[in-house]
């Protein structure tokens, strides 16, 4: 099992699902590029999907790796969902906690590449007063949700912190996989999908990858009473049992 993690984590962060999947698994978790440490050494320029293969190629020939899941929670969705395209006839079942990469967002496409908002969003690594100053009016004037706002702040409230955003986004602005492709070749395949999302999750909203999930045919999908924070504790306590009593669908 192949583990990618949610920005601002590490590595370490699947340790506490090692009791859950440890048996049935051996566990491999990587420090994505801009966290931990790991260390692109590319600049700003964008990680190339070919590029990304050959990471992997080397690193599965290395380990002698023939079939393999994935698990993946926040920004790694993006990272897994990629690497499913990358390797759809090599993976096994995908686990997606939270994840990323399902619907678009505009303001993410808008400031990575070359353009006003780019070195706007760049600006702000550097000089975040007007990044702070449109925060509290948007608090003023209630036009974002509390929660969003206070998770944005919190992740932008030191120069280390916004050098890690601007770094994670811009190395994986090219990560954007094709839902369509995988929804066929991964029901041809009959690979297995399991989907994790808080119903208080105002970061990666259930609502927005309800269409992608319904379009699968081998899935499941557990939606916990909790935000984005606490997710991956739920989902790493969660029995399989409990998992085939709560879902509609099965594989």
């Amino acid at each position: 099992m192949i583990c990618f993690h949610g920005y601002g984590l590490d590595k370490n962060s699947f340790l506490q699902f090692e009791e859950k999947y440890g048996k049935e698994y051996t566990m491999y978790s990587f420090d994505s590029f801009a966290h931990g440490k790991s260390q692109y050494g590319n600049g700003e320029n964008a990680l190339e999907l070919e590029e990304w293969k050959n990471y992997l190629l080397n690193f599965l020939d290395q380990e002698k790796i023939e079939k393999f899941s994935i698990l993946s929670f926040s920004m790694g969705g993006k990272i897994a969902l990629c690497t499913l395209e990358l390797f759809y006839s090599r993976v096994e079942k995908m686990i997606l906690i939270a994840p990323d990469g399902i619907k678009t967002n505009f303001w993410y496409n808008a400031t990575t590449y070359p353009g006003i908002l780019n070195k706007a969003f760049r600006y702000t690594v550097f000089y975040p007063s007007i990044y702070f100053n449109m925060i509290e009016i948007l608090k003023f004037l209630r036009l974002s949700d509390k929660s969003l706002l206070k998770f944005s702040e919190f992740e932008m409230n030191t120069a280390t912190k916004r050098v890690k955003v601007y770094f994670a986004w811009m190395i994986y602005r090219n990560f954007r996989p094709n839902l369509e492709h995988i929804i066929q070749f991964s029901t041809e395949r009959k690979i297995g999908f399991e989907f994790y999302t808080g119903k208080y999750d105002r970061i990666i909203q259930t609502k927005h990858i309800d269409a992608f999930v319904n379009r699968l045919t081998f899935v499941k999908h557990i939606e916990f009473e909790c935000g984005h924070t606490n997710l991956m504790k739920q989902v790493s306590q969660i029995s399989n049992s409990t998992i085939n009593k709560l879902c509609q669908k099965y594989f």
